[in-house]
């Protein structure tokens, strides 16, 4: 009888204090509860953090460092409608970014949304900058929407998807073929 006593006296402990440790907060349109002890997360800096070690490894110009960056089985999908999946697949899509002349990015979020636990979405700009094989300047940049994933190491890009936001000009027309002559004489004027 002691055991079942005690027994039932546990169980109460941990419902009233079970319980206490949970709040319910009105959202407007439903009741959401939360634990007290819930961390709270920061998540423009943290993916902020993400984004500077972003612009970083490309700087550094070192393909491994950006798909370091990925988790294992990322997607990238980028304006060209290639897919670069895994880790060897996003670092072969950087370099390729990389080997066009491409020395540095930019990232402007525009919207930074937690969407599940451990899970964020973002919007934004990015801006490829560097230099030609003739020594100009280039530029290419377009939007992105990238998922964060929390994970044992920190947060990594698991997926990301980048459009461009202007195409390259297109490469000059051929100038057009001169006719070849039809009688002997056309053909000694243009010697």
């Amino acid at each position: 009888m002691i055991y079942r006593k005690s027994k039932t006296l546990l169980v109460a402990f941990f419902l009233i204090f079970g319980l206490s440790a949970c709040e319910v907060e009105t959202t407007g349109e439903a009741e959401v509860t939360t634990s007290k002890t819930e961390e709270v997360i920061d998540y423009d800096a943290e993916i902020g953090a993400v984004r500077t070690a972003f612009e970083n490894a490309f700087a550094s110009g070192d393909a491994s460092r950006m798909a370091a960056l990925y988790t294992s089985d990322a997607r990238m999908y980028v304006a060209d409608g290639s897919v670069f999946s895994g880790g060897m697949g996003v670092q072969e899509g950087f370099q390729g970014v990389m080997d066009q002349g491409m020395t540095s990015v930019s990232v402007e979020p525009d919207e930074t949304v937690p969407v599940g636990d451990g899970l964020v979405w973002e919007t934004g700009r990015y801006t490829y900058r560097g230099q030609g094989p003739n020594g100009a300047t280039m530029e290419a940049g377009g939007n992105y929407v990238v998922l964060v994933e929390r994970t044992r190491e920190g947060w990594k890009l698991r997926r990301s998807v980048g459009y461009a936001l202007q195409q390259a000009p297109a490469a000059p027309a051929a100038p057009a073929q001169t006719p070849a002559p039809t009688d002997g004489a056309a053909a000694r004027d243009t010697i």
